[in-house]
């Protein structure tokens, strides 16, 4: 399975979000959205399509908040390992 594959599976099926590093930047971006409009190109959300040879690197955070009510505390759901299993 190819990186873009992995970051898109990633992002949309579980709504994760992500911090893009470029290659020409000293800083990585801020947390957003990323995902994969065609291959050999990311979109993350404070950018538009770049292709991938301009990252560096992608950081996935891999904990999710669930909201369910303003009663109700949030509770931590944390990504399952069989992710990529059909």
């Amino acid at each position: 399975m190819k990186v873009d594959e992995v970051i898109e599976t990633l992002t949309t099926r579980f709504s994760l979000t992500t911090r893009p590093k470029f290659k020409r930047s000293v800083l990585p971006s801020g947390w957003g959205w990323f995902f994969v409009p065609v291959p050999g190109y990311g979109e993350p959300s404070a950018y538009g399509p770049v292709t991938t040879r301009e990252l560096e690197w992608v950081k996935i955070d891999l904990i999710v908040l669930q909201h369910v009510g303003r009663l109700v505390p949030r509770e931590l759901l944390t990504t399952p390992r069989n992710c990529f299993t059909n």
